[in-house]
């Protein structure tokens, strides 16, 4: 009697040992299945984030920025990364595009990329959008008011003809710069 129950208790006790076992592997495997899909979706990023510093490193060769401007840059995407409801990649990708506007100079960016996400916000769309939007309107600040002025950016007619006047006569970065000023008195 007391024999058979010992060798049943062994039987249940290993069977028990080795069901313990499959679960420690399958929580090591689960574990590692996990710690694989976060190692990968890091190296995603990373290589995302790589990516998108080349694109914006060759935007501005193209724009001929002076040395430190990446870094200033990538500073300042950190920087409303952390400020504002969009993330750092958003502005970023913001700053890639504005180097493909050719009458865009790089010391404006920060102050694009603020206005940006200020129109974003309050408009209810996405930071790229806004981006774009903006990138265009300064990009030809002429035209640009019309397109602003349909989103619900309202310049009065003073400012319409002193921003004409100004790219007119050349100042297209002073037509630039009250367009940045009046984005930022109305956000």
């Amino acid at each position: 009697g007391l024999t058979s129950l010992g060798n049943k208790a062994d039987t249940v006790g290993g069977k028990f040992q080795k069901f313990n076992g499959l679960l420690r592997g399958l929580g090591g495997a689960i574990a590692a299945a996990g710690i694989g899909r976060i190692l990968g979706n890091a190296s995603e990023v990373a290589a995302g984030f790589e990516t998108e510093t080349r694109l914006l490193e060759q935007g501005l060769r193209n724009v001929g920025a002076g040395t430190g401007e990446l870094e200033r840059l990538q500073g300042v995407a950190d920087k409303l990364g952390k400020a504002t409801l969009f993330n750092e990649e958003d502005f970023r990708q913001g700053f890639g595009l504005l180097t493909s506007f050719g009458n865009i100079g790089t010391q404006n960016y920060e102050k694009v990329a603020t206005a940006a996400a200020n129109v974003a916000q309050v408009s209810g769309t996405d930071v790229s959008s806004a981006f774009m939007q903006l990138a265009k309107a300064l990009n030809d600040p002429v035209a640009g008011l019309s397109a602003l002025s349909r989103s619900g950016i309202q310049f009065t007619d003073q400012q319409k003809e002193m921003i004409k006047g100004m790219v007119e006569s050349g100042d297209v970065i002073g037509a630039q710069t009250m367009i940045l000023k009046e984005l930022e008195a109305q956000y």
